[in-house]
């Protein structure tokens, strides 16, 4: 019974925490179209941010969740220092990997802008391209809180991983309410720094804790 009340707990926490940040996310949605409404800096913000996304769904977030969560989880149950082994050399090649992606989007970030958003008009495409070669080092971030949120899941700690992505949330929703007058190219330049510090913040503290 005992158990049974502290998974619900635990659930009811999870959800709560999830709803949190949700809310938070839309919140900032709300806020980026306040600011910047359908200005040429929304669109070279969206351009490059969904690239830097894209780069780490497509290349890592499945080789994340469908190979290192369920082969930690099973290298634990045998032995500590052989997951720990794994994570070690899971974590340096993926960080590998990535920072080598990233490497090469920021060097083409200008063809690779051209390629996925080819319908941006010159002065919004350079934008972009300029967003892009800040925010591509937030795919190593991510990539290591994906890890982290792993590790701590696999040995029972979940409202943390679930309530890690409102720190994101709350540095841009912090950043945008700051913004005053017409947005203009320094406060995008702004809102893209913060926005990679918030994925490095966020991983620092799932891998703290991890």
């Amino acid at each position: 019974m005992a158990k049974t009340r502290g998974a619900v707990k635990t659930v009811g926490a999870m959800m709560a925490v999830t709803a949190a940040s949700k809310l938070l996310g839309m919140v900032r949605q709300m806020l980026f179209g306040s600011v910047f409404a359908e200005s040429i800096e929304a669109s070279a913000f969206i351009a490059a941010s969904s690239v830097s996304l894209s780069l780490f769904d497509i290349l890592f977030a499945s080789a994340i969740a469908g190979c290192f969560i369920p082969i930690f989880g099973s290298a634990k149950r045998e032995s500590g220092e052989r997951a720990e082994k794994f994570a070690s050399s899971f974590i340096c090649a993926v960080s590998l990997a990535i920072a080598l992606a990233s490497a090469l989007g920021i060097v083409f970030s200008r063809q690779v802008i051209a390629l996925l958003s080819p319908a941006l008009d010159e002065a919004t495409a350079v934008l972009a391209a300029r967003l892009l070669r800040i925010m591509l080092p937030a795919s190593l971030f991510a990539g290591l809180a994906h890890i982290a949120a792993g590790v701590l899941q696999s040995y029972g700690f979940f409202i943390l991983p679930a309530a890690a992505s409102s720190v994101s949330n709350l540095l841009l929703i912090i950043t945008l309410a700051l913004f005053r007058g017409t947005p203009d190219e320094r406060s995008i330049v702004v809102l893209s720094a913060v926005y990679t510090l918030s994925w490095t913040v966020q991983a620092a503290t799932l891998a703290i804790q991890a």
